[in-house]
């Protein structure tokens, strides 16, 4: 498997989905949704979490203030 480039972690934060599970959250509460949407919503959401970890474990990381 091919490694991507990405910037390093102590120049920028990870992109877990934390806020859009957040969001979904709170509209799945608004709109008082029932058993299931949370279900699905959550799995979905979960399927990503684990796809952006997996993500950050086989990318390479590149220091953008290297030479400073």
């Amino acid at each position: 498997m091919k490694s991507e480039k990405r910037i390093a972690m102590k120049n920028l934060p990870a992109r877990l989905p934390i806020f859009p599970s957040i969001t979904a959250w709170l509209l799945l509460d608004r709109l008082q949704a029932p058993g299931y949407a949370y279900g699905i919503t959550f799995t979905l959401l979960g399927i990503v979490a684990v796809g952006a970890i997996i993500s950050m474990i086989n990318d390479t990381a590149v220091d953008i203030f290297k030479g400073y």
